[in-house]
């Protein structure tokens, strides 16, 4: 479906997932890929090959092998968050036979896009793969508004074929971009003007970020089923912004004309993000039982340091004819700089249990103990915290086969989501417990057509207990006292009905 539809960025793959929401900035959070999955923000739940890829930017396609998406909270296999369930991209790896492949796109609104995937075997167990990618294009519509991103990642693989396998992979992506915020609004609705209107400074708004991650992941097969796997991942990010935000006058009239303040969103910010996570699995058997059993160690550090600026004197515009060419004036201010840091140490365990050839039960537990410091030291904002927790997670589930190609299934599953989840505290959430939520689903899966479709679908509800709330005598605290629920119902058809058809509802 990626290729069928030539999708480009992360956003575009899962427009088909039912569940997924994506956002466009709701809530004055930083630009970047902003999603929620069954009502829920998933902005710290995206995956890189199962380990958390911490970090706002546009994540771009060209790298991506598939995209899987897990439902529900997910603490138990992934640590903090995943309150409406985790995203995972799988990356592309080194083959055992040599190919070539590439695309090549243009479009209307200047569209230009270049990816190349090339794939080398260097002897019979070294395995070399290369992926690069340039893009570029207009937004349909808008004056001024642009995206280039370009990329490369290399991947070398040894031991292909044999009991122990070394990976060695980076990715380096950078994007440039010309941002916008659309149309202001006037009386509650958007201002009647042309569509196309740009307020911004065509030639001074900008969104830059540069991501660079390596990543080292060795296993070894020892036989009977007993796999050894430790995988590490360094991810420094990086971004600098300046964004205009048009704001109308209050005092506004239909018979005033219309002068906008041009609001400047400015700053700066590096993430950094250091995770090792090493697993044993075993498949084995207990009388008439089967195992496939899991049990890990998790160790996580991750930095943020981001910076904020005011900016004052400058020029307005034309809320008819904004001059978006104009040249850009004022005087910035440093308001916000703070350093956090959250240090993630966890252990789990997960089974999944065929009982005989119609049930299988599945059950996980994870321990997460998770240390966070946060220091802002600019004017009279300035503040030292810190925060620590620890909590522990679990999911259970059973599925019933009553014939082959279907499946009935019911499971439940908690998550947490602790002040430091995204790397920030504040004195009102500083001295507060992790957030807890729950869910209970009840689905069915069944192939159709000899496999060649498969239907699914779902019932559930996701629960959070203890919701962060204002105080009701003073605003300016936090209680854990408000409570969220969501009750859904999904239904896909995903396959190929023919060899020339292709379904995905």
């Amino acid at each position: 479906v990626i290729q069928d539809q030539a999708a480009t960025t992360l956003r575009e793959t899962l427009r088909n997932v039912p569940g997924i929401s994506i956002q466009a900035g709701e809530g004055g959070v930083p630009a970047g890929d902003n999603l929620s999955i069954r009502g829920f923000s998933a902005r710290s739940d995206i995956y890189q090959d199962g380990m958390r890829d911490f970090g706002s930017y546009n994540r771009d396609s060209f790298l991506l092998d598939s995209v899987e998406v897990l439902k529900g909270p997910s603490s138990a296999l992934f640590g903090r968050g995943s309150t409406g369930g985790v995203i995972n991209m799988v990356t592309k790896s080194p083959k055992a036979k040599a190919f070539s492949d590439g695309t090549l796109t243009v479009g209307s609104d200047n569209t230009r896009r270049a990816t190349a995937d090339l794939n080398k075997p260097l002897t019979e167990s070294i395995g070399f793969r290369l992926n690069l990618m340039d893009h570029f294009n207009n937004v349909t519509g808008r004056h001024g508004a642009e995206n280039r991103r370009f990329g490369i990642a290399p991947s070398l693989t040894f031991g292909l074929g044999q009991p122990t396998r070394l990976t060695v992979s980076f990715l380096h992506q950078n994007e440039d971009n010309t941002p916008d915020y659309g149309l202001p609004y006037v009386n509650s609705r958007p201002a009647p003007v042309d569509k196309s209107n740009y307020y911004g400074f065509e030639n001074n708004n900008f969104f830059k970020s540069d991501v660079d991650k390596v990543s080292l992941k060795v296993d070894h097969k020892f036989g009977n089923g007993l796999i050894l796997r430790d995988q590490i991942q360094h991810g420094t990010y990086k971004r600098d912004f300046q964004i205009t935000e048009a704001k109308v006058p209050v005092s506004v009239t239909p018979a005033t004309p219309i002068n906008i303040a041009r609001a400047q969103l400015t700053g700066s910010s590096t993430e950094t993000s250091l995770n090792n996570d090493l697993s044993l699995s075993a498949k084995f058997a207990t009388g008439f039982a089967t195992h496939n059993l899991i049990v890990g160690f998790e160790m996580i550090r991750e930095t943020s340091k981001p910076k904020r600026y005011t900016f004052t004197g400058v020029p307005d515009t034309s809320l008819e004819s904004p001059f978006e060419k104009q040249s850009f004036s004022g005087s910035s201010t440093l308001t916000s700089r703070a350093t956090a840091t959250a240090l993630t140490s966890a252990s789990y365990l997960a089974d999944a249990i065929n009982l005989g050839e119609q049930w299988i039960f599945n059950a996980g537990l994870r321990s997460d103990s998770v240390k966070g410091r946060y220091r802002q030291d600019i004017g009279a904002a300035a503040t030292n915290l810190s925060r620590s927790d620890k909590e522990l997670s679990w999911r259970t589930g059973l599925s019933f086969k009553p014939v082959q190609s279907t499946s009935l299934y019911i499971n439940y599953g908690t998550s947490f989501n602790p002040s430091i989840e995204q790397l920030t505290l504040a004195a009102n959430t500083a001295n507060l417990d992790p957030e807890k939520s729950e869910t209970r689903e009840l689905g069915v899966k069944s192939d159709l057509l000899n496999g060649q479709l498969t239907l699914e679908g779902a019932v559930f509800r996701l629960e959070k207990t203890n919701a962060r709330t204002p105080d009701l005598v003073d605003p300016t605290l936090n209680v854990l006292t408000g409570k969220q629920r969501v009750d859904g119902a999904e239904i896909s058809l995903v396959g190929h009905p023919s060899s020339k058809r292709q379904i995905s509802s």
